[in-house]
């Protein structure tokens, strides 16, 4: 994407063409885009994010794709080691997969937008499973890797799952918070 923002002009859904506006809202900053202050104008862009309906699935969208690198190049967690609840979330999350839905063998997590990777963290070091995160932002996914959570840099997408599944092997599970 060589602009800032595309038009969408089919439902993401079943591909339809007919979409029409429900909501016309005012143009909006993106959201948790937190920069340095060396960068802080480009946090002040305004973006056209109108909600539309596919008249033929009733799917609801916005208006436009904003280009993800401008979302996440340089992203902000909320680390949930400053929150004790959603470390216990996390905590019983987690265990609730591995009782409910493992063979108990061998397993195998990947998180898509894995962040600083304590989710998977917490599988890795308590349950004892093999895991990998997939982050798109440089400083988390660098803060991750620093703290021994396996993580790549990289967008979640089919070509990201068909190369982590022939180097890694297919994944008991698959989260994406």
């Amino acid at each position: 994407m060589n602009k800032k923002f595309i038009d969408v002009k089919t439902c993401k859904l079943c591909n339809s063409k007919d979409i029409k506006m429900v909501i016309e809202l005012s143009k909006l900053p993106i959201g948790d885009k937190y920069l340095p202050k060396e960068k802080a104008n480009e946090s002040k862009d305004l973006y056209p994010m109108d909600i539309m309906m596919c008249q033929a699935c009733g799917h609801y969208q916005n208006s436009v794709a904003v280009d993800l690198n401008l979302i996440y190049e340089f992203y902000l967690s909320r680390p949930s080691t400053t929150n004790p609840v959603l470390s216990t979330a996390f905590k019983e999350y987690a265990d609730y997969l591995l009782n409910n839905f493992s063979s108990g063998k061998n397993l195998f997590a990947v998180e898509a937008g894995s962040n600083d990777g304590a989710f998977i963290n917490y599988m890795k070091n308590t349950l004892k499973i093999k895991v990998l995160g997939v982050e798109p932002s440089e400083n988390l996914s660098a803060q991750a890797n620093n703290n021994n959570i396996p993580t790549i840099k990289r967008y979640f997408n089919f070509q990201t799952a068909k190369e982590i599944k022939e180097k890694y092997g297919s994944a008991s599970f698959f989260i994406a918070n």
